[in-house]
């Protein structure tokens, strides 16, 4: 059983394509834009800047989610809002940041979707000659359009209910969001080539058409779109835990995720530069425009074109659909049911008012201003940071969670595996030992912590001692997590005797249960093994870690509340445009 999870978990090719795809958006198209007006320099150094930025922070995500007890290599599948129930005891700090995330990854949803049929009707109306759709205001009825009106949508400010291009896509993302992230891969690889494809056809055309320095300045004249621009396309770090959740053991976290960064950060540099030096461009065009409008327009290039929207908008809404639904489902915040309402069909009909018009971009700029921000490049270092104060404490969320199993049999088993402990009292419903902000560890009875503790994450990870030996992985799935990262270096088997107790598995460093003597399993010296690393975000001292978190916090605190700032003082002044999205 464990070899077909092993199959089924997200290889590191399709690690890679799934952090790329999330990286990789509209914004990659406006790049050569960005470059051109505020010279190479500086948003260069921005994309390095935010390049480690978002690598750091989804790394040390990953080492805050195996601090969790009985979550030592990621058995027990802890979403990102889960782990603020573990690690954030007040409850209107853990309501906010959750509603933080939640808004988050529904808002690149929504501007995904809306870009993505935006994208579809454009397509159609150069490749068809038309593209129609049901108008509400200002003409109500069936609309046909042969011209785009503008360069966002074809059909200007005219509210529309659907158009052929929201069809399209809705057709092609919504059966991949009912299923895994797993099942996406196939889907998501193919993605990754042909954005590989795509990108290398571009630069082909740059370099065919002719380059002019002159056209890309070191230092140019306008800086207020480098940090929102490069900082918000790497807003990928909220869907690293449903990431590393399904990985394969034998992948390495670090090398997925810095691979994943640097080939993504090359090519927005390389596609910045290039195309910024090839065509001069005014402030409402992008690459896609000028090459579209090229002398050296061929094959290839309307290939490219064509595929773009495919490859880089449609692949990623079912990979945050379904990193919602995890969210919700595995956290225990509703049912599957409820998930899959709010994750999956909850954002094709939101989007209904904002497909035409200006709405796009004063949803997308508050929604990233407000919520995107905070949530990749903020959040993860204070939950980072909260996780190592509160590294191998039992959480007031894990006794709710034991309250909320059948009491009784924990107290059996507890007291089965360990005579000498005196078995823990009856928890009424109206116990303050349930009351998650005021739980305090005298309060706890006077037994054997060690083992109520163990039983705990058995019962909380869904696993008995029964189960732990008919089905080694469901608790242990992952122990031999990221083998190329030299953790398994501290293997030790030890013999022992048919009669030597069975030590209890230990929620923080879990071993190896013994087998029964049956007919299945014949009688012969057991083995038992101690327990590999668990997950570190980088090879260095505990209190090396926290600094760099300290220090990557701090400059993110920096980045964003800057741009918060500038945002706001430019509302103050009457401007409605933000410079903070990609789109803008």
């Amino acid at each position: 059983m464990d070899n077909n999870n092993n199959q089924r978990g997200i290889s590191f090719i399709g690690s890679i394509a799934l952090l790329v795809s999330a990286m990789t958006g509209p914004g990659l198209v406006t790049i050569p834009l960005l470059f051109q007006i505020s010279g190479w320099l500086i948003p260069t150094v921005m994309f390095l800047v935010a390049m480690s930025l978002g690598a750091i922070s989804s790394l040390l995500l990953c080492e805050a989610l195996t601090t969790v007890r009985g979550n030592d290599h990621f058995q027990r599948k802890i979403e990102l809002t889960h782990l603020t129930n573990f690690l954030i005891p007040q409850k209107k700090t853990r309501l906010i940041i959750q509603i933080i995330l939640y808004l988050s990854i529904e808002s690149v949803i929504i501007a995904s979707i809306i870009l993505s049929s935006q994208a579809m009707d454009l397509m159609l109306l150069r490749w068809a000659g038309k593209t129609c759709g049901l108008s509400l205001h200002p003409n109500l009825g069936f609309l046909c359009v042969k011209d785009a009106i503008d360069g966002n949508s074809p059909f200007g400010s005219s509210y529309m209910l659907a158009s052929l291009g929201f069809v399209i896509a809705l057709g092609f993302c919504a059966p991949l969001a009912f299923l895994d992230l797993v099942d996406n891969m196939i889907v998501q690889i193919l993605s990754f080539g042909t954005l590989a494809f795509i990108v290398i056809v571009w630069i082909g055309t740059f370099i065919i058409t002719g380059l002019h320095k002159d056209y890309v300045p070191l230092i140019g004249s306008n800086q207020s779109q480098v940090v929102g621009t490069v900082l918000f396309n790497y807003a990928f770090v909220t869907t690293v835990p449903s990431w590393v959740n399904d990985l394969r053991p034998d992948v390495s976290i670090r090398k997925a995720t810095w691979y994943s960064v640097i080939i993504t950060t090359l090519a927005y540099i390389l596609l910045g530069i290039l195309g910024g030096m090839t065509y001069k461009m005014d402030l409402a065009s992008n690459i896609i425009a000028e090459i579209d409008h090229s002398s050296h327009r061929n094959i290839l290039t309307d290939i490219a074109t064509f595929l773009f929207p495919l490859a880089v908008l449609l692949t990623s809404i079912p990979v945050y659909s379904i990193v919602v639904r995890y969210n919700l489902e595995r956290s225990g915040l509703c049912k599957r049911k409820m998930a899959i309402l709010l994750s999956t069909l909850l954002p094709w009909i939101i989007v209904l008012p904002f497909q035409s018009g200006f709405w796009l971009n004063i949803f997308t700029n508050w929604t990233t201003l407000l919520f995107t921000s905070a949530s990749n490049f903020i959040i993860p270092f204070y939950l980072y940071n909260l996780s190592q104060k509160q590294k191998n404490q039992i959480s007031s969320i894990e006794i709710i969670e034991l309250a909320e199993k059948d009491f009784e049999t924990s107290t059996l088993i507890i007291t089965s595996s360990s005579a000498s402990a005196t078995p823990p009292p009856s928890v009424p419903p109206s116990s303050p030992m349930l009351n998650a902000d005021k739980i305090d560890k005298k309060t706890l009875p006077n037994v054997d912590t060690k083992n109520i503790i163990e039983k705990a994450t058995n019962i909380i990870s869904n696993t008995t001692d029964n189960d732990n030996l008919l089905h080694p992985n469901r608790s242990l799935h992952y122990r031999s997590n990221r083998s190329n990262e030299n953790i398994n270096d501290n293997l030790i088997i030890t013999p022992t005797s048919p009669t030597t107790p069975i030590s209890p598995i230990s929620p923080i460093s879990p071993t190896l249960p013994i087998l029964p003597s049956s007919p299945q399993y014949p009688s012969t010296p057991s083995t038992t093994f101690s327990q590999t690393k668990s997950f570190i975000a980088f090879p260095a001292s505990r209190q090396c870690r926290m600094m760099v978190a300290m220090v990557a916090g701090i400059i993110s605190i920096i980045l964003v509340g800057g741009i918060i700032i500038y945002d706001f003082i430019k509302l103050a002044l009457g401007s409605n445009e933000f410079d903070l999205s990609a789109n803008s």
